[in-house]
């Protein structure tokens, strides 16, 4: 599982799972409040939207690969 927390807070803001043939991305807004869960067929696919996520919460996206 690859994680991102927000460099002020060290709360979450985005999670990535492997779920079976799955990727599971949990997103919050880097404050504590749950944002969404979202499913995604390729790793790609997950790591495009967690990028997007952190990009416009203005998170550094490091440490997922």
């Amino acid at each position: 599982m690859d994680m991102i927390t927000h460099p002020d807070t060290e709360l979450m803001v985005a999670t990535l799972t492997r779920c079976g043939r799955r990727w599971m991305v949990m997103l919050w807004d880097g404050q504590g409040w749950f944002r969404a869960t979202q499913w995604h067929k390729t790793k790609r696919e997950a790591l495009d939207r967690m990028q997007a996520h952190c990009a416009s919460l203005g998170v550094p996206c490091r440490g997922a690969s």
